[in-house]
């Protein structure tokens, strides 16, 4: 059995997939020249089963290096951004400076295992910057703290205030931290801190 389909309808079809196509990257091949094959004369093909199967598994082709350039762009458009978390006020360059974002009030402020993100480097004296990834939306808490005498830990006194520079979101001066308070929501872009210290 065969079906008769008229040349210039499958051509201008084929153009207009390709052109699609080529928007989403550009597409290389000989399409047009597999269609020649078929070309009748009076401007008709006739196009049997072997055919039909072998057009099907192009287009199946085309089709899945479209779809594979679509999800490639639709990555990269929804691919996370930086994230700047900008640090001032270091009093010298003693130790490290450790970088703790907290999603949730468990372990905060200072419990490095609990956090859901951590960053660490050397101190610089006056300012230093880290740089990760862009968080997704939520409330999220910023502390960093200088830990001058390199122990991994912060110190405090008897009443358990810090003896160490301790800089925290929505905190201009040293208190006892609250999670709420210090939370941000949806950070993003540039996140400023300031270093205190007792």
């Amino acid at each position: 059995m065969k079906t008769s389909v008229k040349y210039d309808q499958v051509h201008l079809m084929l153009s207009k997939f390709i052109d699609e196509m080529e928007k989403l990257g550009g597409l290389t091949g000989t399409i047009f020249e597999n269609l020649e094959m078929f070309k009748a004369d009076g401007g008709s093909i006739h196009v049997y089963s072997s055919v039909e199967m072998r057009l099907f598994s192009l287009f199946q082709c085309l089709s899945m290096k479209g779809l594979i350039l679509v999800l490639i762009l639709f990555s990269l458009m929804n691919a996370s951004g930086e994230l700047v978390v900008e640090l001032s006020g270091l009093r010298n360059a003693k130790g490290k400076v450790g970088l703790l974002i907290f999603k949730t009030a468990d372990g905060f402020p200072e419990d490095r295992a609990r956090a859901h993100r951590k960053l660490q480097m050397d101190a610089t004296k006056g300012k230093v910057v880290f740089k990760t990834t862009e968080l997704k939306t939520g409330k999220y808490a910023f502390v960093v703290l200088h830990d001058e005498n390199g122990n991994q830990k912060l110190d405090k006194n008897f009443f358990g205030y810090p003896k160490e520079g301790i800089a925290i979101s929505n905190y201009g001066k040293l208190a006892r931290p609250k999670f709420d308070k210090a939370a941000l929501m949806n950070p993003s872009g540039k996140v400023k801190l300031k270093m205190l210290y007792p």
